[in-house]
């Protein structure tokens, strides 16, 4: 009986992932940040851009755009903009 779940939950875990590694992805995600790359949020986020391009082989590409650029420079705007996609 546990060899047959240990079975199961092995072939759930290989569908979830093959599935996730055939997942469509845009051309291009968004990354939106309230200071510039010279502070450390901004390093920050430049970093972790690197990083996801890195570790999906590419498959996924940031833009990052600095200083509230997508909000007209309205950092109250930041949060709305988020939940509105």
């Amino acid at each position: 009986m546990l060899k047959r779940r240990s079975l199961l939950a092995a072939a759930a875990a290989t569908l979830l992932f093959s599935a996730v590694a055939q997942a469509d992805y845009k051309d291009e995600y968004t990354v939106s940040t309230v200071l510039p790359s010279a502070f450390p949020w901004g390093q920050a986020a430049d970093k972790w851009v690197e990083l996801v391009k890195e570790r999906s082989d590419g498959r996924i590409n940031m833009k990052i755009y600095s200083n509230s650029q997508l909000v007209s420079g309205d950092q109250t705007k930041e949060f709305s903009a988020m939940r509105s996609g």
